[in-house]
């Protein structure tokens, strides 16, 4: 090995490269790996495109050709801005977002149905505007407390994120956070006041990184969500937790590894 090849190597990554590797350690990022336990359904698992797509993605190589029209807004990019999908990642056009937020949404509705929950799907609660939640819901526990659950997925790597400068590990998913409580604070606030502990609202911002790691409130229902679903179905806690942070996880990685994949397709790419 060259002296410059090792001096390469010891330079610590800087910019992107230094985001990446940090948002590929989030938490729940390397969860869909585990595989799925107990299944062999196919749409437990990524298809050879999105997975192959998807672990270029994570490995900080090429997936997208260049010079090439974003397939959701039909912006041509310029040379080298985009083969690695940052673009195509933030991009909202194309409804992409739409479907994997939807995805995402349905996900946890599903295991919170499992745990025996009430849920409810795309509601407003506050009558002085029409802000709607994902998924709203009760567990058996404590029926006098409503989770509010406002699924987002965001894009660490995008231009905007990293001008900010403020990486680490989940912390994209995090920061998204003060924006959904900014949205929802006041109307939450004005409801608990008014209806006491009989009806308690409680914000669950369930926001993802294209990644699939996971914020912090995020990572806190899906724990409490997972306890009530293991008590009610006789699964190991630990059986559970692999399980639903697997579910979880897939469906961020198929929604990106499928987008990347349709995108570098479209394209010639892959």
């Amino acid at each position: 090995q060259s002296a410059q090849q090792r001096d390469s190597a010891a330079t610590p990554p800087t910019g992107r490269e230094a985001a990446r590797l940090q948002a590929a350690a989030g938490p729940n990022a390397g969860a869909w790996l585990y595989g799925s336990v107990g299944q062999t359904m196919p749409q437990l698992w990524l298809g050879p495109q999105s997975f192959r797509a998807f672990v270029r993605f994570r490995l900080g190589v090429a997936v997208i050709p260049e010079g090439r029209a974003c397939i959701g807004c039909g912006v041509r990019q310029g040379a080298g801005t985009d083969m690695h999908g940052d673009h195509t990642l933030a991009c909202t056009g194309g409804g992409w977002k739409t479907r994997g937020h939807n995805h995402v949404a349905d996900v946890i509705a599903a295991f919170a149905r499992n745990a025996a929950a009430t849920v409810a799907r795309e509601q407003c609660l506050f009558a002085d505007n029409a802000k709607r939640l994902d998924v709203i819901v009760s567990l058996p526990a404590d029926p006098t407390r409503r989770f509010l659950v406002d699924v987002a997925i965001t894009h660490p790597l995008s231009a905007s994120t990293l001008a900010r400068k403020e990486v680490g590990p989940g912390v994209a998913a995090t920061l998204y956070e003060r924006q959904k409580r900014h949205k929802y604070d006041a109307d939450i606030a004005a409801h608990n006041s008014a209806a006491g502990e009989s009806d308690t609202f409680v914000l669950v911002p369930a926001v993802f990184d294209t990644f699939s790691a996971m914020s912090e409130s995020a990572n806190a229902f899906l724990d409490a969500l997972t306890k009530s679903w293991a008590l009610m179905s006789g699964l190991p806690l630990a059986v559970a937790v692999r399980i639903m942070r697997l579910r979880v996880s897939h469906a961020v990685a198929r929604m990106t590894g499928g987008h990347l994949a349709a995108a570098a397709a479209s394209l010639g790419g892959l």
